[in-house]
């Protein structure tokens, strides 16, 4: 019986393509880029970092500058590699992108200064790779220029799937902008506050799209809160935040992996933007979560963090930041108490015994369980009854000493300073930071 043949990886498709680029005619060129397009789909942040690299794009510079690509070709192929590169939330290493990047910026400025031949929707493409691929580190100028031609995108109110992924990538491009302005900012922030409004009666965005105008929003709360607080709170920020949550989670097998095509282009976007949901929550406040809505976020992230921690690592990690930050930020009761309901409290006291346990999370859990003791310590009720607060450290450290706490902890300490190291976290290497008395 013959042997099926091996199939070949999304990285491998891209490679083996991207290698006939050269040799093409321009024709030839979009075809076999909307092959690299697909086969990029399909791959998982490990898989896209093998090929977002600043040999690959030192490569496709030269590509253009030797007028062996067109530049609409080289918009063709670096649009979608942004797009995606911006889905699965991965930063530029050090200048890795400063040759096209510099290209497609003076680009910009060309196009703009037109007057009667200005080309909007070329200037549109120009402005999304630029901002896709900078990360948001911009100039004034470019803030100016990217964000008044990609506003006029992202405002098309239309339902037809073309709009709907123009109105997606202007998104994208516009949340990565990194530049504050208080106010530029919010001049720009009730467009945004439009566009949220508008989709919740009427669902004319996509999930992606939908969540780049709230990740620009919450990335500005601090700098302009005169203007978002009251707006925020009308559009419901955590209920939106959690719903969407939802809906994307169902989208995802979290117990399979290995699925190919169609499927895995599906999952990989989905499970990215549940893991951008989790890091928007992180960053919508000072963390002082006492919400219903929050609270049933919290059971929802603890169910999904058990269902993604073997095929979905990077998923489970935003869990638990989640849960690291609560703890850090808010006072003992109400952390406890909400960590304790959701059953985030259980999942942190398994997850620090497991065998083949990440150590990014590790370190989560770690920096969980020293603020546990270290509020334990300070004794502070702020304003909760003590008899409420005595009966929550009792339940808790009952439940440490059940599930081996202590044992766990000892078990680990040899490999403190090796997270310390290998991470540069700051880990107290001290045993008894960890133990407390009840």
């Amino acid at each position: 019986m013959q042997a099926e043949p091996e199939e070949i990886s999304p990285v491998e498709r891209f490679n083996e393509m991207f290698s006939k680029l050269e040799d093409c005619c321009e024709s030839e060129q979009k075809k076999i880029i909307e092959e690299m397009n697909m086969a990029m789909e399909e791959m998982n942040k490990t898989e896209f970092e093998t090929i977002y690299t600043k040999e690959m794009l030192m490569k496709i510079t030269e590509l253009f500058e030797e007028k062996k690509i067109s530049m609409r070709n080289a918009i063709w192929m670096l649009k979608p590699m942004g797009h995606h590169k911006a889905l699965l939330s991965i930063l530029n290493a050090g200048n890795s992108l400063y040759y096209p990047s510099l290209r497609f910026k003076r680009a910009i400025v060309q196009e703009n200064e037109k007057k009667e031949e200005k080309n909007e929707n070329f200037l549109a493409d120009l402005c999304e790779c630029y901002l896709l691929m900078e990360d948001g580190l911009i100039t004034r100028e470019m803030l100016t220029i990217a964000s008044v031609c990609l506003l006029k995108v992202a405002l098309k109110k239309e339902e037809d799937e073309e709009t709907q992924k123009e109105v997606e990538t202007a998104l994208l491009g516009l949340c990565k902008i990194n530049f504050y302005d208080r106010e530029f900012d919010e001049l720009h922030l009730r467009d945004f506050f439009e566009i949220i409004k508008y989709h919740q009666e009427h669902r004319n965005l996509t999930r992606l799209a939908y969540q780049s105008a709230w990740m620009y929003c919450i990335k500005r709360i601090q700098k302009c809160e005169s203007v978002i607080a009251v707006s925020v709170n009308e559009l419901d920020f955590v209920r939106e935040a959690k719903r969407e949550f939802e809906e994307a989670r169902k989208c995802v097998d979290w117990g399979k992996k290995g699925k190919e095509g169609e499927q895995r282009r599906m999952e990989t976007k989905n499970a990215a933007i549940v893991e951008r949901w989790i890091f928007i929550i992180n960053s919508f406040s000072s963390g002082k979560y006492q919400d219903e809505e929050f609270l049933e976020f919290l059971g929802e992230a603890t169910k999904l963090c058990r269902a993604a921690r073997e095929n979905h690592i990077q998923v489970a990690n935003q869990c638990f930041v989640v849960f690291s930050l609560m703890m850090k930020r808010n006072t003992l009761f109400p952390a406890a108490n909400e960590l304790q309901k959701s059953r985030a409290f259980d999942l942190l006291l398994e997850e620090i015994q497991r065998a083949k346990l990440n150590e990014e999370i590790m370190c989560h859990c770690l920096y969980f369980f020293l603020n546990l003791t270290k509020k334990w310590r300070e004794n502070a009720t702020d304003g909760v009854d003590w008899k409420e607060m005595k009966k929550m450290k009792r339940i808790l450290f009952d439940k440490m000493e059940e599930e081996g706490y202590e044992d766990s902890i000892v078990s680990l300490h040899e490999l403190l300073e090796f997270y310390n190291r290998k991470l540069r976290n700051n880990i107290s290497t001290s045993i008894s930071d960890y133990f407390v008395n009840i």
